[in-house]
């Protein structure tokens, strides 16, 4: 994972995301990978860029806490870890 916080979220961007709760601990940890709306693949954790909360992610960077939407259910999560290869 890269740890440069300057490196910003965009398509192809493998994420390790903690949700937190009310008082910033975590409630749980996951992958999440933003790739091209034809490229969707629910099993590998690889979100459409069309979805709200691949939206509210681009341009954030590593320790950012973004606000969001992620399966049905608001949340706060904060980017742990961040890389970025194109996989075809």
């Amino acid at each position: 994972m890269n740890l440069l916080p300057s490196n910003p979220i965009a398509l192809w961007s493998q994420l390790l995301l903690s949700e937190l709760n009310d008082e910033d601990e975590i409630v749980r940890q996951f992958d999440y990978r933003i790739v091209p709306d034809d490229e969707v693949d629910s099993k590998q954790d690889w979100h459409p860029v069309s979805a709200q909360s691949s939206q509210d992610l681009l341009g954030r960077v590593l320790t950012d806490i973004v606000k969001t939407t992620i399966d049905g259910r608001s949340v706060r999560v904060r980017v742990q870890g961040h890389s970025c290869e194109v996989q075809r």
